[in-house]
């Protein structure tokens, strides 16, 4: 009878200690989740790595973690606890995702690509996903796939600014400026502070001819950034376009003074020297481009009025 009761007992104790850490995994991963929804992210750090002792293979814990190291810039070691939760859950969308940020921040965009195509498998309805893994692939030219994707995405929410951004710009690829404009105004209306969303209307209204709209939205994004080089390198060609010679000179010296290697600039700038009446400014250019890339100096002098040309 003894000998039954003890064995009670330590049946109880036992019990009593596994109900007790299943207890404190869930209270330990609940204060986690509500220190990073409040951005406190070394207080989640810790409460998510104190699940992890109750816990070694818990996959809330180690994506969560992943995530962190990821937010640190720590990518080697988000890798680690990431592959360790997508070996325990492959289905799950939201580590494929956070595997993919974390490929991309390394470099390894062909990883990343196969993470991000994984997340939108998995959960083919989470905008967040499909803005991702299309801003990847217009990046490595997959405009086709992308633009398939993005249709999708803009289904499940017609309010991603970012969504409409990357719409616009298939569009411009596609040399179809209606459209581009269409969706490039629709991001800076949701979202006029991004600086990205302006400076591409300003390419869609320069290639659909509307070179006054460009420019003020040129001028826009120099007033937010006054070092950004494309939009300096735009401003000096609507300026040529529109025969103010004299600005455009201005414009791509700030341009190239941003990117001195930039041919494209080199280009722009030794045309609008010759323009301004600096021949010898323009042929000491010239000279350059011709010893290091005869086609860009081609292209210059196809920049050239007629007459020069013929001389």
């Amino acid at each position: 009878m003894r000998r039954i009761f003890s064995l009670i007992i330590v049946a109880m104790v036992i019990r009593s200690v596994s109900v007790s850490a299943a207890d404190s995994l869930e209270v330990y991963l609940k204060k986690a989740g509500a220190a990073l929804g409040g951005n406190d992210f070394a207080q989640a750090m810790f409460l998510f790595q104190e699940a992890l002792r109750f816990d070694a293979d818990n996959v809330n814990a180690l994506k969560n973690i992943g995530v962190l190291y990821s937010l640190r810039g720590d990518n080697e070691k988000s890798l680690d606890y990431l592959r360790r939760a997508v070996a325990l859950d492959s289905t799950d969308g939201e580590i494929h995702n956070s595997l993919g940020i974390t490929y991309t921040q390394l470099g390894d965009t062909t990883a990343a690509l196969d993470h991000y195509r994984k997340s939108v498998h998995y959960k083919k309805d989470n905008p967040d996903f499909l803005r991702n893994l299309c801003g990847l692939l217009i990046s490595r030219g997959r405009i086709s796939e992308a633009e398939s994707h993005l249709r999708h995405g803009l289904e499940l929410d017609s309010n991603s600014a970012e969504m409409n951004y990357l719409m616009g710009n298939i569009m411009v690829t596609k040399k179809d400026n209606k459209a581009a404009g269409h969706y490039l105004s629709r991001a800076v209306a949701l979202d006029s502070s991004e600086i990205r969303y302006r400076f591409y209307l300003g390419v869609a209204r320069e290639k659909a001819g509307k070179s006054e709209e460009a420019e003020k939205l040129y001028k826009g994004v120099l007033a937010q950034d006054a070092d950004h080089f494309e939009a300096h390198l735009r401003l000096g060609v609507v300026y040529a376009l529109g025969e103010k010679y004299a600005e455009a000179l201005e414009e791509f010296k700030k341009a190239l003074a941003l990117n001195p290697d930039s041919e494209e600039t080199l280009i722009f700038l030794g045309a609008a020297y010759l323009y301004n009446g600096f021949p010898d400014k323009s042929k000491e250019i010239y000279d350059y481009l011709k010893e290091k890339n005869p086609e860009a100096a081609r292209k210059m002098m196809s920049l050239m009025p007629r007459r020069i040309e013929e001389e």
